[in-house]
């Protein structure tokens, strides 16, 4: 807190601190520190775009968040079951608030012998590939990646449902059974979801 008093007594750059910020997706980060530590020491203009930054962040990323438990409570009514990866759960178990990080998709881990039923079943419901395939390439696409990248077009979603970490050219291996192993469970926005601890 003292270091950023001093700092905010100094010349800066609010451009290049801000867009800083965004590049290296600590935009929310930034704001909340600034107006808990010395928002009269930030020039008006450039607290206004911190903040309208931070407000469109915490608006997409409940959003995202509300989409992520439809999802879930999806997959579960077609007893697959599905592990929380990274995005809003990682914020939440984080800092305490889905707001606080930027992110721009949704991550989901299944069962590999679940995942084909798993993506066909989000396609029915409005996603599509992002990558157009054929039937043979979707046929293999569990022996030779880790994920497939989903798109609903209507409400502006990536969903990467991952069935594994790494493939097999990956310098590092995850045996994809590890993921299921030592899972936790997480409260997020109300409902408790599956982590790997």
């Amino acid at each position: 807190r003292e270091k950023v008093s001093v700092l905010l007594q100094t010349e800066i750059d609010w451009d290049f601190l801000i867009r800083t910020a965004h590049q290296h997706r600590v935009l929310p980060l930034l704001y909340r520190t600034l107006a808990d530590i010395s928002p009269n020491h930030v020039p008006e203009q450039a607290m206004d775009r911190l903040r309208r930054a931070y407000q469109a962040n915490a608006s997409r990323n409940l959003f995202l968040t509300g989409e992520l438990l439809k999802v879930i409570d999806l997959l579960q009514a077609h007893d697959i079951q599905a592990i929380s990866y990274k995005g809003p759960v990682l914020a939440a178990a984080i800092y305490g608030d889905v707001s606080m990080r930027q992110f721009s998709d949704l991550d989901i881990i299944v069962p590999v012998s679940d995942a084909e039923r798993a993506w066909s079943l989000l396609m029915s419901r409005g996603y599509r590939l992002a990558k157009e395939m054929s039937r043979k390439e979707l046929a293999t696409l569990t022996e030779t990646e880790k994920d497939i990248t989903l798109l609903r077009d209507d409400a502006g979603i990536d969903l990467e449902l991952h069935w594994g970490i790494t493939t097999d050219i990956s310098p590092i291996q995850v045996d994809p059974q590890f993921l299921w192993k030592n899972l936790n469970t997480f409260s997020i926005a109300g409902k408790t979801v599956q982590i790997h601890a």
